[in-house]
């Protein structure tokens, strides 16, 4: 897997912990993440792998350390316009408006860069629908785009959730198990456009991942998180099936 690095980390998260009540879900995450890098997050469910990835996108505040993207503080000074463009998310939820067209939902991800007369107008006429619609064609779903979201099955709205991201293009790209509603052609399809829009635009994509196979295709870097800490931080080329079956076994 191809990657292009540049001397200053994209991310850079220093001694992260995060507590739920009495549970603590995260403990003293350290990490750096290089510009043209796409990094498998994996970890069985509980691990902290969404927390982890909902404090970089600045869904969530740390309870103690700190995030910084693109040399930049995270924190409550940061303006929505900076961090749309530092970073956008792909969650499992799909976070999408159910009522509105595929369309509308695509161009969520422009907002934080329009101002508030430009985001009304395209609720009338939709702006920048050749951009969205160029997006939705790569993802199988160009005919889909005037069709209540409401309407779409599972994997086609996570297919709508990640074209929204795309059209945000953020330096960072955020992906917490974006192919899991998709079969294995559809999923090597999302995957192929998430990492070619990285390593041509010199930007940066984490994503949870489960599948092996998708791992070593598409990934340079693997971390693994357990029981809310970094497990190990490799290259992709050193995983096995063998490590992987080891480390869901320990985390059982």
């Amino acid at each position: 897997m191809g990657e292009i690095q540049s001397s200053k980390p994209l991310l850079v998260a220093r001694n992260v912990s995060k507590d739920y009540g009495n549970t603590r879900a995260l403990t003293g995450i350290t990490l750096s993440i290089n510009a043209g890098e796409i990094v498998a997050l994996i970890g069985p469910s509980g691990s902290g792998k969404t927390t982890l990835l909902n404090i970089i996108a600045g869904v969530i505040q740390p309870d103690i350390g700190e995030i910084e993207l693109n040399g930049k503080l995270l924190d409550q000074s940061i303006s929505r316009k900076v961090l749309s463009q530092s970073v956008g998310l792909i969650n499992q939820q799909y976070s999408l408006v159910p009522n509105l067209p595929v369309i509308h939902n695509v161009l969520a991800g422009n907002l934080g860069k329009w101002g508030m007369f430009k985001a009304f107008l395209s609720l009338m006429w939709p702006q920048d629908k050749n951009s969205a619609s160029g997006i939705l064609s790569c993802l199988g779903i160009a005919d889909k785009i005037n069709e209540r979201t409401a309407h779409l099955s599972g994997g086609e709205q996570q297919r709508v959730a990640i074209a929204r991201t795309l059209i945000q293009a953020p330096t960072i790209l955020l992906a917490d198990e974006p192919v899991s509603s998709l079969d294995p052609f559809l999923a090597e399809i999302a995957l192929k456009l998430l990492s070619a829009t990285t390593l041509s635009n010199n930007r940066a994509l984490i994503i949870s991942l489960h599948s092996p196979h998708l791992i070593k295709t598409y990934c340079s870097r693997v971390i693994g998180v357990q029981h809310g800490e970094l497990g190990f931080d490799i290259p992709a080329s050193e995983v096995t099936d063998h490590l992987l079956e080891q480390f869901y076994e320990t985390n059982a």
